[in-house]
């Protein structure tokens, strides 16, 4: 049964979302030095990673990986079109790693571990100088957007300013700007001109896409970052609904090329998040807000509902291609299974921002990553800035979706 939102509900915490992006893609101090990774990304060269899963790697026999996404999978894209203006191309960022390198983390993502299972390298970015890819591209763009740019204009949502790529104005909700022109659709478009320029004709490109695998989101958080602050309920259940037929069309787009193996991530809990609950007035609190698992129930209410319809849609898009394996990718449990055997898995701090400081959740708005004193230990976090996740939290998340997600793909064991 999907979730039930309310028709009346008028989100009226949402416009955390627009500011948290704010923080994320404004001019930046960093916490120690200065690095530019525009170039020899070491984490992202042609060199086989040599920790795998073997055994998913073996049975897999992909040669190729592809992505389309936003800030929860840019290996570097959103750096490349415009480095000053990022954080994540500064430290901390990338201090894991030993250097930034575009990631919005401290280290690994979620892709990269996908790429690890399935035996490849990690996913150079679409932008990157040295284009090398040989095993697949990443396209996926920090702050991107599911719905076209002109489509959020045209809900009077907030738009983009001139032929800028960053946010613009201070921090308030009047002065915000969609951060990147990279939607979705546009992604799909230099998907479409890198295919031409390497495949060329359909029958190639089935030929040569014929061993890789698909990643299509994850997407649309930044859409409803503008939404939670301008919409009323039904309006914001439609828009749900424009997002996920936005997803399909991608889906639809990369079958087109070729793909034959598709993984469609679903929405994280954004209930559980530092900056939504750091965000959520004490002075209003009660148990009824919160779910088992102390996460805001009104967030995730969103998100379940939003995964619901995914998940039909994705069962709609297999009867239409049964030739093709089309997978949903569970990152709603993968998250939540961080918090039940956090202690396990030795997170010691589960709701709080590894890099970030001064407000409740080690999280403020006047603090961001990198201007906070002080960079604490990311591996017991499972937060990082108070939005993504630790390069730990990733891994442990890849781990717990390749039990689901390797035999959909019909890799045997």
């Amino acid at each position: 049964m999907a979730t039930k939102i309310s028709t009346k509900t008028r989100f009226p915490h949402g416009a955390v979302f627009l500011i948290i992006f704010l923080l994320l893609l404004q001019p930046h101090v960093s916490c120690s030095r200065k690095l530019l990774p525009a170039s020899a990304d070491p984490h992202s060269s042609a060199d086989p990673p040599t920790d795998n899963n073997g055994l998913q790697q073996k049975s897999c026999k992909f040669d190729k990986m592809f992505n389309l996404g936003d800030a929860s999978s840019d290996t570097g894209n959103r750096v490349r079109e415009n480095q000053s203006e990022i954080p994540c191309s500064s430290f901390p960022y990338g201090i894991t790693l030993g250097r930034p390198t575009g990631r919005c983390s401290n280290g690994l993502l979620m892709i990269d571990y996908f790429a690890r299972a399935f035996g490849l390298p990690y996913l150079n970015p679409y932008e990157a100088d040295w284009e090398v890819f040989d095993n697949g591209v990443n396209f996926a763009v920090a702050g991107a957007t599911a719905l076209p740019v002109e489509t959020l204009q045209a809900k009077g949502l907030p738009s983009h300013k001139g032929n800028t790529d960053y946010w613009l104005g201070t921090i308030g909700i009047q002065s915000l700007h969609i951060a990147t022109k990279s939607s979705l659709s546009v992604q799909i478009e230099r998907m479409s001109t890198y295919f031409n320029k390497t495949c060329k004709t359909r029958a190639a490109c089935k030929e040569y896409l014929q061993n890789s695998v698909f990643f299509v989101g994850n997407i649309g958080e930044t859409d409803f970052n503008f939404a939670f602050f301008g919409l009323g309920g039904s309006e914001f259940v439609g828009l749900t609904r424009e997002i996920v037929k936005s997803i399909m069309e991608g889906v639809r787009a990369v079958i087109r090329f070729g793909a034959t193996k598709v993984i469609v991530p679903g929405r994280f809990p954004i209930g559980c998040l530092p900056m939504s609950l750091n965000y959520h007035n004490p002075a209003e609190d009660s148990p009824s807000f919160y779910d088992s698992n102390q996460c805001l129930k009104g967030y995730n209410s969103w998100a379940a509902h939003h995964n619901e319809i995914l998940k039909v849609a994705i069962e709609d898009l297999k009867r239409e291609h049964p030739d093709v394996t089309i997978v949903y990718a569970d990152y709603y449990n993968a998250y939540l299974s961080l918090l039940t055997n956090a202690e396990k898995l030795g997170f010691e701090n589960k709701f709080s921002a590894s890099c970030r400081s001064g407000d409740r959740f080690n999280f403020s708005f006047d603090k961001t990553c990198g201007k906070a004193e002080s960079c604490s230990n990311p591996e017991s976090y499972i937060s990082w800035d108070g939005f993504t996740t630790t390069q730990q939290a990733n891994k442990f998340m890849v781990d717990y979706l390749l039990d689901s997600i390797m035999p959909q793909l019909n890799c045997s064991s």
